[in-house]
């Protein structure tokens, strides 16, 4: 079951809406929360709000875990994104809004929506379902298989030539 609602905080979504004691999945509940965490940290992302949350089924010994749809906001891009890994891969939709004039190539990171005769969209809040994803695209959805494809596809979203995003190492440190 999809819920939608005005965006609410991170932080808060999270401390009212952790799996209980008993959840025999929580540990996937927990690393989908930390990993976005991680990007937010990582891609230096202006905000991090819950768009709205759906009932995932997981696998046997099946249970219920609500599950969040996160909306990471950066300069010129926005992205909504979950995580349902109660399938096959891909384990991860995004729906990406380019709002400045960056190129994008996803270098055939992107999985189809409809893998598994699922639509990845489903859980997304209307608002946030784009068509698939083409070259050249300014607003698209796609499947990720894992984080390691999530991480990749954001760090092509966000680097470009000119592009105020920097990793860390970088910068030289004043050795004298």
């Amino acid at each position: 079951m999809l819920r939608t609602y005005s965006p609410v905080g991170f932080n808060q979504w999270v401390c009212e809406n952790q799996p209980g004691e008993g959840a025999m999945f929580s540990k996937g509940w927990w690393d989908a929360v930390e990993f976005v965490r991680f990007l937010e940290h990582e891609f230096a992302a202006r905000e991090v709000t819950i768009v709205g949350d759906f009932d995932m089924c997981t696998p046997p010994p099946s249970e219920i875990l609500q599950m969040p749809i996160f909306c990471l906001r950066l300069d010129g891009l926005a992205l909504c994104l979950k995580n349902d890994f109660s399938a096959l891969e891909p384990y991860w939709a995004a729906s990406v809004l380019i709002g400045d004039d960056r190129g994008f190539s996803a270098f055939g990171l992107v999985a189809p929506l409809d893998r598994w005769r699922r639509d990845l969209r489903d859980a997304f809040p209307s608002d946030w379902q784009f068509p698939e994803y083409t070259p050249e695209s300014r607003r698209f959805s796609c499947g990720l298989q894992h984080e390691h494809a999530v991480y990749s596809f954001l760090w092509l979203l966000t680097h470009r030539p000119n592009s105020p995003y920097h990793d860390q190492w970088e910068a030289e440190p004043d050795v004298k």
